[in-house]
């Protein structure tokens, strides 16, 4: 990751979660620029909460991936859970938020994909059972379909939403923010940038996945560079192979 040194990237994620790719990026050598592009919320309704009510007790796995997620869940399932309730997530920092928010973790997605996951758990899971994947509203359909491909009966429970940043009044100039690449993770995020800047020079794009290219190519921009991993080891390589 020599070609990251000095290069300054700009990162587009909600405000809390910036930090910690801000720190990896600094460890080779890279200047992170935060300019957070959405922000999340919890989906607090009645139809959610009966959902749970009634979705817990009857479920073998309860599926994350995301600490938003595992944070969302905590925040409205107020209860014990249930001792057969299996814990699955993706990656060490849904892992580290699940032991401390619900008190337990039985299985860790090696690859740290939402992908990944879901065919790790197929093969993992021999008998029948039924899954709660807790999700955000705007989230693909990537992992339900993985495990309904192996027949794994899934409920999906959208538990919290991202929003693009609106304009807080006159937008910036992207030159002012003095990235000269930007990593973008969601298609909110594609729309924040664009809600908040005005492109006077054309920084590289990278993208986290299909969704979000598509989302930067419909707001008339090109993408220098897609990951293959949805997380940031994968833009790191597509930065990589385009530099």
């Amino acid at each position: 990751m020599d070609k990251l040194s000095g290069r300054r990237i700009l990162i587009t994620r909600a405000e809390e979660d910036c930090e910690s790719w801000a720190d990896q990026l600094r460890l080779l050598s890279a200047v992170p620029i935060i300019f957070p592009c959405i922000e999340c919320e919890p989906i607090i309704s009645k139809t959610i909460l009966g959902k749970l009510e009634q979705e817990v007790p009857c479920a073998h796995w309860l599926v994350f991936t995301s600490r938003r997620g595992v944070n969302a869940f905590a925040a409205l399932y107020e209860r014990p859970l249930p001792e057969k309730l299996k814990i699955a997530v993706v990656g060490p920092t849904t892992a580290q938020t699940a032991g401390e928010k619900l008190g337990r973790v039985d299985f860790i997605s090696e690859e740290s994909t939402a992908i990944s996951l879901g065919r790790e758990l197929g093969k993992k899971i021999k008998s029948p059972c039924r899954l709660i994947i807790a999700l955000a509203e705007n989230a693909g359909k990537t992992l339900e379909s993985e495990l309904n491909s192996v027949g794994k009966e899934c409920v999906r429970l959208d538990l919290y939403r991202t929003i693009p940043k609106k304009n807080q009044g006159r937008r910036r100039i992207i030159s002012s923010l003095g990235a000269d690449s930007i990593f973008l993770a969601s298609p909110s995020a594609v729309t924040g940038l664009t809600n908040q800047v005005e492109l006077d020079t054309t920084p590289n794009v990278f993208t986290i996945g299909p969704s979000t290219t598509a989302s930067v190519l419909a707001a008339g921009l090109a993408v220098a560079g897609e990951a293959k991993q949805s997380n940031l080891q994968g833009l790191l390589e597509a930065f990589s192979c385009a530099n």
